[in-house]
């Protein structure tokens, strides 16, 4: 798992966490200081890895399957 799929998966938990929902593409964008075409690559690349699942077919619908280590 490289760096930045780390900072995704901690950003989806630690959002998720604190709102009580997961977080919109924007929001994640936001907080990790990157576009949202590129947050839609590192989504769809866990989804495949199989750290992450989503439902394309509602928004905020990540669930993080594989845990990333802590830093």
């Amino acid at each position: 798992m490289n760096p930045r799929d780390h900072d995704l998966l901690n950003a989806i938990q630690r959002l998720t966490k604190t709102t009580g929902f997961p977080p919109t593409m924007q929001e994640l964008a936001v907080d990790l200081r990157v576009g949202t075409t590129r947050i839609k690559q590192l989504i769809d690349r866990n989804v495949t890895h199989g750290r992450l699942s989503r439902d394309p077919r509602k928004a905020r619908c990540y669930r993080v399957l594989k845990r990333p280590k802590p830093d």
